[in-house]
């Protein structure tokens, strides 16, 4: 069963200090986007497109700029200061500038990761990492070393397949998605 994901571009329109509201804006059809982070240097959101393919887009949603990287198959990404660290889903990362240019070589960040899902970038330079096999959240310091480790099973409810993540700016709040979908009969 192959699966479809679509961007979806939020507005958030904040009522209340203590409440948000979310509005769909937009659907782009056929683009099978697996990771994004957005970028505030260029104001706009980089997407990695299930396969060498990365999209910038700006914050309507149009494309602004798209290359193919070194990579067969980028599996998530985040924002850097010179550009972005994007990983393959197998371990292997690397880092490129904002033009799709190689600043290094890939490299692995950690040996223990296999199945890179999501990844973010935080203010302090280390990462946050999930993995859907195991599922598990990390945070991995700047030379590798594993910080923390919380397996996925351990939680109430069950964090099933961790797909992405990123920090929220203003609580410090760490939001994962879960792509796992319980089916009743």
């Amino acid at each position: 069963m192959r699966r479809k994901a679509s961007v979806l571009l939020m507005t958030i329109l904040l009522a209340l200090p203590a409440r948000a509201e979310l509005w769909h804006r937009l659907t782009i059809q056929d683009f099978r986007a697996v990771s994004l982070a957005y970028d505030a240097e260029v104001c706009g959101i980089w997407v990695a497109n299930e396969g060498p393919e990365i999209v910038l887009l700006n914050t309507a949603g149009r494309e602004v700029k798209r290359f193919e990287t070194d990579m067969r198959s980028v599996r998530s990404l985040t924002v850097e200061a010179g550009g972005l660290l994007i990983a393959n889903g197998w371990g292997d990362f690397q880092r490129i500038d904002r033009e799709g240019q190689p600043i290094d070589a890939e490299f692995r960040l950690n040996r223990t990761l296999f199945d890179t899902e999501g990844l973010h970038r935080d203010a302090d330079g280390s990462f946050l990492v999930v993995e859907d096999d195991p599922s598990r959240l990390l945070r991995i310091a700047p030379d590798g070393a594993v910080l923390m480790e919380l397996f996925g099973d351990r939680f109430d409810p069950p964090m099933v397949e961790p797909q992405g993540i990123t920090r929220d700016p203003y609580s410090g709040n760490i939001l994962v998605v879960d792509g796992f979908v319980a089916q009743i009969s």
